[in-house]
């Protein structure tokens, strides 16, 4: 019974953990759907663009769902989704009224057709109907999945409406707390990378403002009371984490800051402004647990002090200085000046924070430096021949530290980090990992397995799918320079 339920859960967690990878796409759009609706106002299109734009954000979540659950990546999901999604809104006419269940069933919609697409890819061609079969029987069923699925959403849209309406309320009553609460557990949730999961309730579905749902599409539209939850980010992104860096940086010794003055400020710079906050949680986060605990202390403290403070702003994938200067430039208020006078306070505090305890605790930073200075970056980012053969050589190692091609079951890559399914975990070599560069290793659940790289790691996944495909399809021959994966491991 005992491992049953381990079962279910591992199940579970890797079932959300995959959600929320999917998540970070259609979040990444959203600085340009905001760049739209700034350039719209010159065009005098802003409101025909804001109509067009939220009606299809739900529609943007449900198509990079399905197409990132579906174990081939190919159209059929997206489609699949795009007329799920279309059969229930055309047989649902309350559900367009709905403010709690627009991207919330965009997200559902993706669920089911991802599974429908996993399910039909079993099916073999048939003699008799080839067009109907497989992937294509998928778009079909699709139709039948949506018409279910508007029957449950018309019977539960009015429930489930003023469940979230309710919801809403109760946090807008207690902001202040909620809010605190939202910034703490939006840092613990990143160490699982599932952070995205809460982000995507807070940003696209809490409350309501003339047909505009979450805090960010309300701030754009105007309500003078969206952006209280969110805009306790931008000081902890744009001062507390480069202050967190630069007390690090400054318990080095003298002989070794000419050494890191370049990997630490393009770090910081690259924090304050994309709001890519990782680089620098991660490299504390493994010199001591006591520091992330810090960061998460002073993460909610600040969102619970803008939310008191009255201060609003909102933000599209992240809470740095580009998200401000969109956010702040569509709706000018008093959070835009007081996010600084908030970030300077909380520069002193990290920094003094931080300092003290590397100091007091005697904590060592130079261990994971080492690893940090070995990360992607530098070696993936650039183009020529040479780095091409380094991040080749680079993704064989890592491939053997996780246990081999065999014992690789699902790869995937977000922002700055691997997402793996072992097989195994106890082929998976942690320290062989560290020693090649990754800032740290996270095992969650039996077989799940988040690898932090950094900035470059897009490279590295890609050139790692390229040998993972080519050993398991045999499409190249043994010992082949390109490819050949015997000789590593």
């Amino acid at each position: 019974m005992k491992d049953v339920l381990f079962k279910k859960l591992n199940d579970c967690s890797l079932f959300l953990q995959n959600i929320s990878r999917t998540l970070v796409i259609p979040m990444m759009v959203l600085p340009f759907i905001v760049l739209g609706d700034f350039l719209s106002a010159f065009l005098n299109i802003e409101t025909t663009w804001r109509a067009n734009t939220y009606y299809c954000i739900p529609i943007l979540f449900s198509v990079c769902v399905a197409m990132g659950l579906a174990k081939k990546k190919t159209a059929y999901a997206g489609v699949s989704a795009i007329l799920i999604f279309m059969v229930i809104l055309f047989t649902s006419p309350s559900l367009t009224a709905s403010s709690f269940l627009q991207v919330m069933l965009g997200i559902f919609v993706g669920i089911c057709a991802a599974t429908v697409q996993n399910k039909c890819d079993k099916i073999k061609p048939s003699s008799w109907l080839l067009y109907i079969n497989g992937e294509s029987f998928s778009v079909f069923l699709s139709l039948i999945v949506g018409l279910g699925l508007s029957v449950v959403v018309g019977m539960l849209v009015q429930y489930l409406d003023r469940m979230g309406l309710a919801t809403w309320k109760f946090m807008f009553a207690n902001r202040v707390v909620c809010a605190g609460i939202y910034g703490g557990l939006n840092r613990l949730l990143l160490l699982t990378g599932t952070h995205h999961l809460l982000n995507n309730f807070v940003c696209f579905q809490m409350g309501q403002y003339h047909g505009a749902f979450g805090e960010t599409k309300r701030f754009l539209a105007g309500d003078p009371h969206a952006g209280y939850f969110t805009a306790g980010m931008f000081p902890v992104t744009m001062f507390g984490l480069p202050a967190a860096g630069l007390a690090i940086f400054l318990c080095l010794e003298k002989t070794e800051r000419k050494k890191w003055a370049f990997a630490f400020f393009t770090t910081i710079l690259t924090t304050a402004f994309t709001g890519v906050t990782e680089l620098i949680e991660f490299m504390f986060a493994f010199i001591s647990p006591f520091l992330y605990g810090l960061h998460v202390i002073f993460t909610s403290a600040a969102c619970a002090v803008t939310s008191y403070l009255k201060i609003r702003m909102a933000y599209g994938y992240s809470a740095g200085f580009l998200d401000y200067l969109t956010f702040a430039s569509k709706n000018i208020n008093y959070g835009s000046v007081g996010i600084f006078y908030v970030g300077m306070i909380l520069f002193a505090v990290y920094f003094v924070g931080f300092y003290a305890s590397i100091k007091l605790l005697k904590l060592s930073v130079k261990p994971c430096l080492s690893r940090w200075n070995n990360q992607a970056p530098k070696n993936l980012n650039l183009r020529d021949s040479v780095k091409c053969v380094r991040t080749h050589e680079l993704a064989k190692k890592y491939i053997c530290a996780l246990g081999g091609v065999e014992n690789i079951k699902e790869l995937f890559s977000c922002v700055t980090r691997l997402r793996l399914v072992v097989n195994d975990v106890k082929k998976v070599d942690k320290s062989a990992i560290l020693k090649i560069g990754a800032l740290g290793v996270s095992n969650i659940g039996s077989n799940y397995v988040q690898v932090i790289i950094g900035l470059g790691v897009s490279d590295l996944f890609e050139e790692m799918d390229k040998i993972m495909f080519c050993s398991k399809s045999n499409e190249l021959e043994r010992g082949n320079v390109g490819y050949g994966f015997d000789e590593v491991c």
